[in-house]
């Protein structure tokens, strides 16, 4: 039976989206495995946090420090803004 989709389902497709990583179908076994591999320690830490009664909003901020490096949306936004310039300079660098 499928339920709904997890917080951590969520945050690693929103994650995918924003970084414009291509869907699992276009990657190749080993990028796609290492996908699944994250995709599942996400989900049993957010089962192991629930099950020992980590709030949700305590949670929901670990999983996303885990993915992004920070705990909250805003602070994602500016790493990844951050890492997005960063990797533009390193390219137009020789």
């Amino acid at each position: 039976m499928m339920g709904r989709m997890s917080f951590s389902g969520h945050l690693v497709e929103s994650y995918q989206q924003r970084t414009g990583q291509p869907r699992d179908r276009h990657r190749d076994a080993a990028y796609s495995y290492q996908w699944a591999v994250l995709r599942d320690m996400l989900a049993r830490l957010e089962v192991i946090l629930d099950d020992e009664g980590v709030p949700r909003e305590t949670a929901e901020r670990v999983l996303r420090c885990l993915l992004y490096g920070s705990p909250s949306v805003v602070d994602a936004d500016d790493r990844m803004e951050r890492d997005a310039e960063l990797k533009k300079l390193l390219t137009e660098q020789p």
